[in-house]
Formats: structure tokens, sequence, C-alpha cells
């Protein structure tokens, strides 16, 4: 008779079929766990940079005053002077005995918070500026946020609201 020396060759097809099977779905749920793990990463990092952002702009404004803040067009951007201070921490006065107002360090300097589109990445950026008397930026602008989708100023009685929307697709690299 016969001794079975090996594998046939209907065996050795069927054999592989499974194989490939149970690769591709190790495979798609590797990459599916990949996915999601990139995702919720994303959405982590952006909820703290925008907690972080809201909370920068809230400490500055709350230093100033209604009549020294300034909404932009739209409201899409904010402008506003805080009392200056000495290497004390004092208020700084005038010789009249006013409070002297600009950008924390400079008479006359306003800090500016507005969107600012990146044209290298394709996305958009919340930006703290300090612009002059002119209104003109001066000095480095910082990156406050960034893959903005909408940053709204309103008014709410006698308080300031900000709406900060952020892009996990544009974060994660998808259009």
């Amino acid at each position: 008779m016969f001794k079975n020396k090996g594998f046939t060759l209907i065996e050795i097809i069927v054999a592989l079929g499974i194989f490939a099977i149970i690769s591709s779905l190790v495979l798609s749920i590797t990459i599916t766990g990949g996915i999601s793990w990139s995702l919720v990463s994303a959405k982590v990092f952006l909820r703290s940079q925008a907690r972080q952002a809201v909370l920068n702009i809230s400490r500055e404004l709350m230093e100033s005053t209604r009549s020294r803040a300034f909404m932009g067009a739209g409201g899409t951007s904010i402008r506003f002077s805080v009392p200056l201070v000495d290497e004390a921490g004092a208020a700084r006065l005038s010789p009249g005995g006013d409070l002297l107002w600009g950008d924390g360090e400079t008479e006359g300097n306003f800090i500016n918070y507005t969107l600012i589109p990146d044209p290298v990445t394709n996305t958009v950026n919340l930006v703290r500026q300090i612009l002059n008397a002119s209104l003109a930026p001066i000095g480095q602008e910082r990156i406050i946020a960034q893959h903005v989708r909408d940053f709204l100023v309103q008014t709410s009685g006698s308080r300031y609201e900000f709406t900060l929307t952020l892009s996990v697709d544009q974060y994660a690299g998808r259009r």
C-alpha cells in the first residue's frame, strides 16, 4: 500500500487559505487598533492644548478691564492691554497716579489673540501676538493652539465667552 509521506496539494492549498484568512484578520485588528490609538492620542493632545489656550487667554484677560478689551471683526480675535508691573510685581503708575497699561512690559502695547493660517501645514493656528500702539505686530508670535477649526469670542453681559474648536482630522493627517 501507499505510505503517507507528506501532504497532498489540496491539503496545502486549504492550509494556506486558512492561514491567509487568519493573517488578514490579525492584520486588520492591528491596523484598526493603531488607528484608534492614534485618534485617542490626538483627542487627548488637542483637548489639553485647547484647555491650556483658554486658561492662558482667561488669565491675561482677567487682568484687563472691559474698556481695555476689543473684539476683532466677526469675533475671531481679541485684543486687550493689562496693567504694567515692575520687577517686584507692583503696579506701575503714571505721575498722576493712574495705572499704566500695555502688554505687561511696555506701555501702549496690546496683547492680541488671533487666527493665522499656516501655509506649510495647511492648518490654522491660534497665535498670541504683541501689537504696538499702531496695531502692528512686534516681536515673536507664540502659537497657542494648532489645528484650529474655529475661534470665537463673544460677550455675554459683563463677561467674555470663548469657543475654541480644534480639528482631530487635521491633526491626524486626514483632510
